[in-house]
């Protein structure tokens, strides 16, 4: 998974206390597919973010 330009752990403020789910792939995974990073933090807040799938060839998915 990659984050999109501009974005990284340091803007959403991961620290390691965080419970990450992923959205959208229950289907399975495509090539470049974008992918849902749900962040809950520690004290019930709540972020989100798009993430790229860096599975690139169908073979590997």
């Amino acid at each position: 998974l990659q984050f999109a330009e501009g974005e990284s752990r340091k803007t959403l403020d991961l620290t390691g206390d965080e419970t990450l789910s992923l959205r959208g792939i229950a289907g399975g995974v495509a090539p470049g597919q974008a992918v849902t990073l749900e962040v809950s933090y520690p004290d019930g807040s709540t972020r989100s973010c798009e993430l790229k799938a860096r599975i690139d060839t169908a073979n590997e998915a």
